[in-house]
């Protein structure tokens, strides 16, 4: 499992087809974090990526070609992708931390970029 036992089943599926970093981001991105529909169905065509499809957009054409290369085919094509919140804002903070610490992104900036309030990100960077 590579040291993502503590992802949920699917997404652990996606993190060891492309690696743990993109899953999370991916997630991060196309999962809803509030109201009843917590959760995102992908679809990984068989064959035949094309540029505009969803997949390729979040995940980027490498990425989204491993992932399609590891799909089974009993799968039908499908992934549901549920939050897994404990481990992406961990990731997240730390994510923030290094742009802030490392890349001298702007604490303003890292508000845009992560939809986050002032005060959210004083915390995180204290």
């Amino acid at each position: 499992m590579n040291g993502n036992f503590d992802l949920p089943t699917e997404v652990r599926f996606v993190a060891e087809a492309i690696g743990r970093e993109q899953a999370l981001r991916v997630v991060g991105r196309l999962v809803p974090w509030t109201g009843k529909r917590r959760q995102t169905d992908i679809y990984v065509p068989a064959r035949g990526l094309r540029d505009n499809d969803k997949l390729v957009q979040a995940l980027g054409r490498t990425d989204a070609e491993k992932l399609q290369a590891a799909m089974p085919a009993e799968r039908g094509g499908r992934v549901r992708l549920t939050p897994c919140s404990d481990v992406y804002q961990g990731f997240r903070d730390a994510s923030i931390r290094r742009l802030y610490r490392d890349e001298g992104v702007d604490a303003k900036t890292l508000c845009e970029w992560f939809d986050l309030s002032d005060r959210h990100m004083r915390t995180i960077l204290a």
